[in-house]
């Protein structure tokens, strides 16, 4: 899946220095973190209820979307979506 997230985020090539590489780094380490909790891979996934996953999955896209873009508003973005993640399940999974 890292290959997936990689693919999407516009592949290593689109990232020039290093601390831009960095960034890209933890974007898509955390992602990836993101879309197997939501897809259940983590027991927090099963604390969300059926009708807000999708929700969930939205927004998840759009910060991979603005990723391609400008990866310092996507961090910060996945930060808001962990936040939240965290007060409805009370955890925060954990990179595998």
């Amino acid at each position: 899946m890292t290959d997936d997230i990689t693919g999407a985020l516009g592949g290593d090539s689109s990232v020039d220095d290093e601390e831009d590489q960095a960034r890209f780094q933890r974007v898509s380490a955390q992602l990836k973190v993101a879309f197997q909790a939501l897809s259940g891979s983590d027991a927090a996934g099963s604390d969300l209820p059926d009708e807000e996953k999708p929700e969930w999955h939205r927004r998840l896209i759009a910060i991979t979307n603005s990723s391609k873009h400008d990866l310092a508003t996507a961090e910060k973005r996945l930060e808001r979506y962990w936040d939240d993640w965290e007060a409805v399940t009370g955890t925060r999974p954990t990179s595998p």
